[in-house]
């Protein structure tokens, strides 16, 4: 209950593509360390991420104050 997330996209100029994305993640301050390792890890192995260029900057934030 509570957890939601942003993201922003940040394009570059040339040639015109996606340059960077700003994903913040919001979960609930009351996760002990084992369950934020789990969804941390969840994450960062997401296959989309992964599907991306190289070339396209990921910032992944995760916040454990709602």
């Amino acid at each position: 209950k509570g957890t939601h997330y942003l993201v922003e996209k940040h394009m570059a100029e040339s040639p015109r593509r996606v340059g960077r994305l700003d994903l913040d993640v919001y979960l609930p301050a009351s996760l002990d360390a084992t369950q934020r390792r789990k969804f941390e890890a969840t994450g960062n192995a997401c296959p989309v991420k992964k599907s991306l260029s190289e070339a396209v900057i990921v910032k992944l934030t995760y916040h454990y104050d709602v």
